[in-house]
């Protein structure tokens, strides 16, 4: 099992948790963004420099995981992918992406985004809050709990 983390736009308390997990736990990370990312802390994180341009983080992420492994990120379009390609996926405020979910989540996305392209107002995600981080922490420490046990 690897962690990979789009790791752009993570806020820093959930590339903390991410990182003292993988320590812990002796998992192989990789945060993958365009910008220099800080993975100190865990001998098993590795930070992934991808070019500049759309989608290149995600390309790699989509090209390097693999069944049996978890993805963190809060690209829509890249957990559809993922989850077709039967790999864990979570957004950094604890939403599990699933065959049953991530459809629909797309399907909302893709509205919002043509409003947004009309002219309309649309209102933003909130800001990144505690309950986000505790939801984030819960989803990620079951996934990893479940998804441990399969690799042992």
């Amino acid at each position: 099992m690897k962690i990979f983390l789009d790791a752009d736009s993570c806020p820093l308390r959930v590339r903390s948790i991410i990182l003292k997990a993988s320590q812990r736990l002796k998992i192989p990370t990789y945060f993958v963004a365009n910008v220099p990312i800080s993975v100190e802390g865990s001998e098993y994180a590795e930070f992934v420099l991808v070019e500049q341009g759309p989608d290149i983080a995600d390309d790699y992420i989509y090209d390097h995981a693999e069944v049996g492994d978890l993805v963190i990120t809060r690209d829509i379009p890249l957990a559809a992918k993922l989850v077709e390609k039967k790999l864990a996926v979570i957004n950094d405020r604890g939403v599990e992406y699933t065959q049953d979910n991530v459809q629909s989540r797309l399907s909302i996305r893709d509205f919002m985004y043509d409003m947004r392209e009309a002219g309309f107002v649309v209102e933003k995600t909130s800001n990144f809050s505690e309950k986000d981080l505790r939801l984030f922490a819960s989803t990620f420490d079951k996934l990893i709990t479940k998804m441990s046990k399969f690799t042992k």
